[in-house]
């Protein structure tokens, strides 16, 4: 949590006031002035706070004193206790504090109060807008860049203010270019394409089907009484932010749905039946002034979108097919990126299951909030890394990089019965990562036909002596001698073993007197025990999980020391843009320090979140 002083008053005699400032900075910024108990992501904004010792601050040292320390970090958490918490309802204009529980619920808020015309009342957000009296289209401005400052919270935000009732109203209130700017932020930021010209029609070979799931959320979304009233622009990042809150997968599905239906709604030479949304006021909008658009409208949808974009609001269903993957290079690319799979018929509309009706569900501000998590086994969160090390999702230096359909929550779900099987099912950390998944966390993963296993995964083995090849029920399989699948593919055997099998072991074994070596190994007996094929997802991650062992155990320096770290326990803050996860430094095994395992990922497009490691 990071502390900041808008504005300090010193008393005293100072020849020099600009050494003076200095100096404090300097005492202040030495200081430990995090607030006991507040989650790490929250935001404490306090209207004043007098010196809780005066006198006894040295500007000299180098160090403020341990006493004046602790009698600071006191004070703040007595104002702590004491702030309101502006998303549980308007505070009193008197409250000496306020706080937020993360970026998103901030934003939301100050949103809120924009749209109600009550934005220049409270003072708090003087304060946190840095406006100094300003006039009410300067904080219109300030409004504006607070929400593109930090482009990760758009999405949470929008998600909470879909939780009020009033995401529509507020991107209605907003000038169509801040529209525009935010959605390209929310693209780029998700790793999302972006539409340059926003009135291009996507080609008709370019469209892609979605799969049911996805298109029953967005159709409940469409059906809205208030996103109706918005035009494609607007609904188009309306749809993309809320499901990018609640479940990123979906959201990278329904984006160019989104991005289609507003397409082929406002086309280049197209008219529209009624006046453009209302602009932002010069003014802050009052509330009795703040009027709800008029509902948009214009020519019929075509009979293709039909099935998702009108449908009766009482069934809100559209027809879909399974998306289609790109097509990797499998030398370059990991083993779990997707192959390209060819068009599959129409799926049979189908009502929204339990997951979607919960997942676009409205959620109150104190049921959000929870008292940090314990689990004992919050080395599994450490696995984001390996996961990161192994291509399969991109951080923030590459948020465009295309990784695997699956979320990152999902895939720690489905990996730790495979490397903790003796975890416990009613630890709280499964259902925090079912949650954090969302609704069909798989939705845009499809498993490779070929489990095989990049170069690149294979380099920090070194050269093994021999590879176990085996051939059991039509799958041929090459092991590592660590016991991990390198490959798994169906192959027929024919009568001349090394034709059939050759060419599929060939970049492992190099010669042809590797091959033949492998060849004369072959027997049904030495194949790994997988209880699925590797074209299913429960196959594919059998093998994954059998690869992340051997590597763990690589890196950290054996089968103990991996067991002992996936079961460190952790203390887990979560919030919608944040998951901080604290660790005893004491119990931290200095083999996960040296192995890289314990970096903060930072921001992980996939995964929604920005996530952090602390060490206590």
């Amino acid at each position: 949590m990071t502390t900041t002083i808008r504005n300090m008053r010193a008393i005293g005699a100072a020849d020099d006031p600009l050494l003076l400032r200095l100096r404090l900075e300097q005492a202040l910024s030495a200081a430990d002035l995090h607030v006991p108990g507040m989650p790490p992501a929250a935001i404490l904004c306090v209207r004043r706070l007098p010196d809780p010792l005066p006198g006894r601050l040295d500007l000299n040292a180098l160090m403020p004193q341990r006493a004046w320390e602790q009698a600071m970090r006191a004070a703040l958490e007595r104002m702590a206790q004491c702030a309101a918490r502006p998303a549980l309802g308007p505070p009193p204009p008197n409250t000496p504090a306020v706080w937020f529980e993360d970026r998103a619920e901030l934003l939301a808020c100050l949103a809120r109060d924009w749209c109600t015309g009550t934005l220049a009342a409270r003072w708090w957000w003087r304060t946190l807008l840095h406006d100094r009296g300003a006039h009410a289209g300067d904080l219109n401005d300030r409004l504006y860049a607070a929400w593109r400052a930090t482009r990760a919270a758009i999405p949470a935000a929008l998600a909470l203010l879909h939780d009020r009732g009033a995401g529509a109203h507020f991107l209605a209130l907003l000038p169509l270019a801040e529209v525009r700017a935010l959605s390209r932020h929310v693209a780029t930021t998700f790793g999302l394409p972006v539409l340059e010209r926003t009135h291009d029609v996507i080609p008709a070979h370019q469209r892609r089907e979605v799969p049911p799931t996805t298109a029953a959320a967005l159709a409940m979304l469409d059906h809205a009484a208030d996103v109706r009233v918005l035009d494609p622009e607007r609904r188009a990042l309306y749809a993309a932010g809320v499901l990018l809150a609640r479940a990123p997968m979906l959201a990278r599905a329904a984006w160019p749905v989104a991005i289609e239906r507003w397409a082929n709604t406002e086309s280049p030479g197209r008219t529209v039946g009624h006046p453009p949304l209302p602009e932002a006021p010069d003014t802050l909008p009052l509330p009795h002034a703040a009027k709800p658009p008029r509902p948009y409208s214009a020519e019929p949808v075509p009979e293709q979108m039909q099935g998702v974009a009108s449908d009766a609001a009482t069934d809100p269903v559209a027809h879909a097919a399974p998306a289609l993957a790109t097509q990797l290079d499998s030398d370059t690319t990991p083993a779990a990126l997707p192959e390209i799979a060819s068009p599959a018929p129409p799926v049979a509309a189908v009502a929204p299951n339990a997951a979607v009706t919960r997942l676009l569900a409205p959620r109150d501000a104190d049921q959000r909030l929870a008292e940090p998590l314990q689990t004992r086994f919050g080395g599994m969160l450490l696995l984001i890394n390996l996961a990161l090390h192994l291509d399969l999702y991109s951080d923030f230096t590459r948020p465009l990089h295309a990784g695997i359909g699956l979320s990152p929550w999902a895939l720690l779900a489905l990996l730790g019965p495979h490397l903790l099987p003796a975890a416990a099912p009613d630890d709280p950390l499964w259902a925090l990562l079912a949650d954090l998944a969302g609704a069909a966390p798989e939705v845009g993963f499809i498993p490779p036909r070929i489990w095989r296993v990049p170069r690149a995964w294979l380099e920090p083995f070194g050269v093994p002596a021999c590879y176990q090849i085996a051939h059991r029920s039509g799958w041929l399989q090459l092991a590592h001698p660590t016991g991990f699948a390198v490959l798994e593919q169906r192959r027929p055997l024919s009568r001349r073993r090394s034709e059939s099998i050759g060419p599929p072991v060939r970049r492992f074994a190099g010669s042809r007197r590797g091959i033949n070596r492998i060849v004369h190994q072959l027997q049904a007996a030495r194949a790994l025990p997988f209880a699925a094929p590797p074209d299913t997802l429960a196959g594919w991650i059998e093998r994954l999980a059998c690869y992340a062992q051997a590597r763990l155990a690589l890196a950290l320096g054996g089968a103990d020391e991996v067991a002992r770290t996936l079961a460190l326990p952790a203390r887990i803050y979560a919030s919608d843009v944040r998951l901080d996860v604290m660790f005893s430094l004491n119990e931290l095994p200095i083999a996960v320090r040296l192995a890289g395992l314990d970096r903060n990922p930072g921001w992980v497009p996939a995964a929604g979140r920005d996530i952090r490691f602390h060490f206590e």
